[in-house]
C-alpha cells in the first residue's frame, strides 16, 4: 500500500545563496511519497530560476510564480495547491534532515495524530544549538498553544506535520508579516487537535547574521501592533498577549521614533519589568528617545500613571450566581478583566451559588457571597455591603441589576456607581436606572428602550461569547434533524410554547424524522412538558435541564437549528453562541435576536407569537431551501462583533472614562 502524500511547502524570497542547500535536502528524503510546492514571492534575484531547474528535473516540484506579497500569503497560496494528507512548511534558507518527513510521518500514521513536533538545530556561522524540549509523547493542543505564548515552546509552523485539513477554516494574515505563524497555529490548536511528538532534532534552523541586526523602525512597530490587534480577535481566554506586547514597548524605546504620548498610550496595562527596563537603558542610552525619556521629569509621571491603572480596582455585584445568562456573561468578563490584571471583586447577594460556575472563576477574582436568602428585608444584608464596599474602596462598582442600586447609601460609594441593562425594560426593571452614574445597554434595541422608558442615555457594550471555545459545525448526513432551544424556560417571555405548537403542526404535515430539544431549567417547566404531552409529542421532544456553558459550547454544533422564539428579549446570548456553533439560527421578530442576525442578514426570522409562520419557516430548512452560506458570514458576524474579549476590553474603556471623568453622569 502507497504511504500518504506529505506536502512540502517553501515559500521563496531573494534566496538564491541558500534554496539550493534546501532543495537538496528535500529530494534526499527517505519518505518517497511527497511533493514540494515552491511559492517564489516575487524574488529579484536568481532563487525563481534555481527553482525552476529543480522543477524540471522532479516530477513531484512545482514552482509558483507570483508578485511580493509576503510569506504569510506565500504560505496561504502552498495550502491552497497542497493535495498531501499531511503539510509542513520548510523556510528557504534552512533545511531538514534526510529521514525527517519519514521520522514524523512513523508517528502520524501511529497515532493518527492531528500534528506532530519534533525539536530542532539552531545554526549560527558556525556554531550549532540543538534545541530539545522534552514535551510529552502526547499532548493537549489548549496547554501547548499556552506554552508557545508563555515563550517555552517556539511558535513556529516548519517543526510542524499537520494535517492539511486542518488548514481549510484558517485565516491567514494579509497586511502582518510578524508571527503570522503564531496566528496560524493559534487557530488550529484552539481546536482541541490531537499533538504528538518526537524527540528528535530533525529541522536545521539556520540564522543569519543580517536577521540578528534588522532595523527596528515604525513599519517594523506597526506590523507587530497589527499582529496584536488581529490575534486579539481569535485568542483563547486563558491566554494573554504581555510578552508580545512588553516586546513591542521594548522596541519602542530602541527605535527612537516615538512620542512620549504615543508611548505611555499604547497598552497602558501592559509594563515593561524594571530589570528589563534597566537593561535597556544600559544598552540603548544612545538612542534619542530613551535618552529624552530618561531625563525628563514627565518619566515620574509616567510611571505613576502606569501604577495607578495597573491597580485598577473593579467590583461587579449581582444577585445570584447560577447557570443563567446573566451570570455566565458575568464569569467571562470578570475572568477576562482578570486575565489583563485589573483587581477584579465579585459580590453576589443571595445564596444562589452554582459550585461549578464559582470554581471556574479566574483564581485571581475575590468572591464573596452575601448569603441573603431571596426575598428578605432584613437590613443587616445592606449594611454589610456598604461596609464590605468601602472596605475595598474600588474605583468602579459595576451592578448587573439597576434594583441592587436601592441598597448602597454612601455617598462615597454611590458616585462609582456603573449598571448594565441586561434586557428590554418591562415589569419596572428600569425604574432605579437613574441612582447609576453611567447606564450600559447590551444592545441598541435595549439603549433605545431605555431612553423610552427613562429618558436617559446609555452607552452600548454589546454582549459577547467566547468564540475560541464553541466547538463549530460540519457538513454532516442526519437521519434525524434536530432542533434546540437554550433559554431559561419561562414561556411568557421566551415563547417555548410557541415553538412546541408549531414543531406539532410540522409532525402533522408528515415531517416525522424530527427532534427537539429545550435545555434549560424555569417556573415553566410543569406547563410546557404539559403540553407536550397533550399533543402527543413526548417521543419528539426532550427537557435536557439547565447545562454548564462548557457542556452547551460542546454540543451544540451536533444540532441542524437553533430556534429562539421570544416574544420579548433585549440579547440572546445562544443566538450568538448557535452562529458560532456553525449552525443557522431562526428568530422571532422581536428586539435583540433579531439585531443579532442583523434583521435576517445572518439568520432566518418568523413573526413574533406566530405559529404557522414558526413552523413555515422550520420547513424551509427541512426542505433544503435555506441559504448555506448564511452559516459562514453569520461565524464572521460573531467573531468580529459578539465576542466576549471585546465585552471585556470595552468595559475597560468605559471604566477608565468615568474614572476621568471625576465619576461624572451621562444621562
Amino acid at each position: 500500500m502507497k504511504n500518504p502524500t506529505v506536502s512540502i511547502i517553501i515559500p521563496v524570497y531573494n534566496a538564491e545563496g541558500t534554496i539550493t542547500r534546501c532543495l537538496d535536502s528535500i529530494i534526499h528524503q527517505t519518505y518517497s511519497s511527497i511533493e514540494v510546492i515552491i511559492i517564489d514571492d516575487g524574488s529579484s534575484d536568481l532563487s525563481g530560476s534555481i527553482c525552476d531547474n529543480y522543477a524540471t528535473k522532479y516530477n513531484y516540484i512545482q514552482v509558483i510564480h507570483k508578485k511580493n506579497e509576503g510569506v504569510s500569503i506565500a504560505r496561504q497560496i502552498g495550502v491552497k495547491h497542497s493535495k498531501g494528507l499531511y503539510s509542513i512548511h520548510v523556510d528557504a534558507d534552512d533545511y531538514i534532515d534526510k529521514c525527517e518527513i519519514e521520522r514524523m510521518m512513523d508517528i502520524a500514521l501511529k497515532f493518527n495524530a492531528d500534528m506532530v513536533v519534533c525539536d530542532y538545530i539552531l545554526e549560527y556561522k558556525k556554531n550549532k544549538f540543538v534545541y530539545q524540549k522534552g514535551m510529552k509523547d502526547a499532548c493537549d493542543a489548549f496547554d501547548f498553544l499556552k506554552q508557545i505564548y508563555n515563550g517555552i515552546f517556539i511558535g513556529t509552523l516548519w517543526n510542524k506535520l499537520i494535517k492539511t485539513s486542518l488548514y481549510n477554516n484558517v485565516i491567514f494574515l494579509k497586511q502582518c508579516n510578524y508571527c503570522e505563524d503564531v496566528y496560524i497555529l493559534t487557530q488550529i490548536l484552539s481546536n482541541n487537535i490531537s499533538i504528538n511528538y518526537i524527540n528528535e532534532a530533525l529541522y536545521h534552523y539556520c540564522y543569519d547574521a543580517s536577521s540578528l541586526t534588522r532595523e527596528i523602525n515604525r513599519n517594523y512597530i506597526i506590523n507587530r501592533i497589527i499582529f496584536i490587534q488581529e490575534i486579539e480577535k481569535i485568542l483563547p481566554l486563558d491566554l494573554d498577549l504581555s510578552r508580545f506586547k512588553a516586546g513591542i514597548k521594548l522596541s519602542i524605546l530602541k527605535s527612537g521614533e516615538y512620542t512620549y504620548k504615543e508611548y505611555i498610550n499604547l497598552y497602558p496595562n501592559t509594563n515593561i519589568p524594571k530589570e528589563l527596563l534597566n537593561k535597556k537603558f544600559t544598552v540603548f542610552i544612545n538612542s534619542k528617545f530613551l535618552y529624552w525619556l530618561s531625563i525628563s521629569k514627565d518619566i515620574i509621571q509616567f510611571e505613576k500613571k502606569i501604577q495607578i491603572i495597573s491597580l485598577m480596582t473593579i467590583i461587579h455585584i449581582t444577585y445570584a450566581f447560577g447557570l443563567g445568562g446573566i451570570e455566565t456573561m458575568l464569569r467571562n468578563i470578570a475572568n477576562e478583566q482578570a486575565r489583563f490584571g485589573y483587581n477584579i471583586h465579585l459580590i453576589v447577594i443571595n445564596n444562589n451559588v452554582n459550585d461549578e460556575l464559582r470554581t471556574s472563576l479566574n483564581e485571581k477574582i475575590k468572591f464573596y457571597c452575601l448569603e441573603r436568602r431571596k426575598g428578605s428585608k432584613n437590613p443587616l444584608h445592606y449594611i454589610k455591603l456598604n461596609l464590605l464596599l468601602k472596605r475595598i474602596n474600588a474605583d468602579v462598582i459595576h451592578l448587573h441589576y439597576s434594583s441592587i442600586a436601592r441598597f448602597i447609601f454612601l455617598s462615597s460609594l454611590e458616585r462609582k456607581l456603573c449598571v448594565t441593562h441586561h434586557d428590554v425594560c418591562n415589569g419596572g426593571n428600569f425604574v432605579n436606572l437613574y441612582r447609576c452614574k453611567r447606564v450600559y445597554a447590551i444592545s441598541n434595541i435595549v439603549k433605545e428602550d431605555i431612553f423610552k422608558w427613562t429618558g436617559l442615555n446609555s452607552e452600548v457594550v454589546l454582549n459577547g461569547v467566547d468564540v475560541s471555545k464553541i466547538r463549530y459545525s460540519t457538513a454532516r448526513q442526519v437521519d434525524i434533524f434536530r432542533i434546540v432551544q437554550v433559554s431559561r424556560l419561562m414561556h411568557e417571555k421566551k415563547g417555548q410554547h410557541i415553538l412546541i405548537k408549531a414543531f406539532h403542526q410540522l409532525i402533522d404535515r408528515g415531517h416525522t424524522q424530527l427532534h427537539l430539544d429545550f435545555i434549560g431549567e424555569g417556573e415553566s417547566r410543569e406547563y410546557l412538558e404539559n403540553l407536550v404531552n397533550e399533543l402527543g409529542l413526548s417521543t419528539y421532544v426532550s427537557f435536557l435541564e439547565a447545562k454548564n456553558q462548557s457542556y452547551i459550547y460542546t454540543h451544540l454544533c451536533e444540532y441542524d437549528l437553533y430556534v429562539q422564539p421570544s416574544i420579548y428579549e433585549g440579547f440572546g446570548l445562544t443566538v450568538a453562541e448557535a452562529m458560532a456553533a456553525k449552525i443557522p439560527v431562526l428568530v422571532s421578530e422581536n428586539q435583540g435576536p433579531l439585531e443579532i442576525i442583523d434583521y435576517g442578514k445572518y439568520g432566518y426570522s418568523f413573526k413574533n407569537m406566530d405559529v404557522n409562520d414558526c413552523a413555515d419557516k422550520i420547513e424551509t430548512f427541512l426542505k433544503g431551501h435555506n441559504n448555506i452560506s448564511m452559516i459562514e458570514s453569520a461565524y464572521k458576524r460573531v467573531t468580529e462583533l459578539y465576542n466576549v474579549r471585546i465585552t471585556a476590553k470595552t468595559y475597560l474603556e468605559k471604566y477608565k472614562e468615568f474614572i476621568e471623568s471625576d465619576y461624572a453622569p451621562v444621562h
